[in-house]
């Protein structure tokens, strides 16, 4: 009715609109809608290039959980290529005959180059994602 408050008499006028919308802080509309900085993160991420998923399908779960050991210890320790050590990968739950299968798995897929030795110290992991580092 005509003479009555009308609630939609709000958007008529900008700036009562802007006051009932925005928060008391913010005086301008850019204080605002300022974007939040997002924390960072104390966990680590594996790189996993999106263009090589195909041919990463086939790889077993053993397979995989071995690629993303070989990523964080060329992360950490900031060299290309890294020794594996069966000892090493013990500590994870992997037999030193789940890491060869897994290697040859990682080898075959075009993810490292494995330089295996005949003294039976701990192979050489080239992880081929990264650049080599000494």
């Amino acid at each position: 009715m005509i003479g009555e408050d009308d609630p939609t008499d709000v958007f008529d006028d900008l700036d009562q609109l802007r006051a009932k919308t925005l928060p008391a802080v913010a005086t301008t509309p850019a204080k605002a809608f300022k974007p939040l900085r997002r924390q960072r993160s104390k966990e680590t991420f594996a790189r996993i290039p999106h263009e090589r998923a195909p041919e990463l399908r086939a790889l077993s779960g053993t397979a995989w959980m071995l690629l993303i050991k070989l990523d964080r210890l060329v992360l950490m320790s900031r060299r290309n290529p890294v020794r594996l050590s069966s000892c090493t990968l013990r500590i994870a739950g992997l037999s030193r005959w789940a890491k060869a299968r897994a290697l040859a798995q990682l080898e075959r897929a075009g993810v490292v180059c494995v330089h295996r030795n005949k003294d039976r110290r701990p192979v050489l992991v080239t992880h081929l994602w990264y650049p080599e580092q000494s």
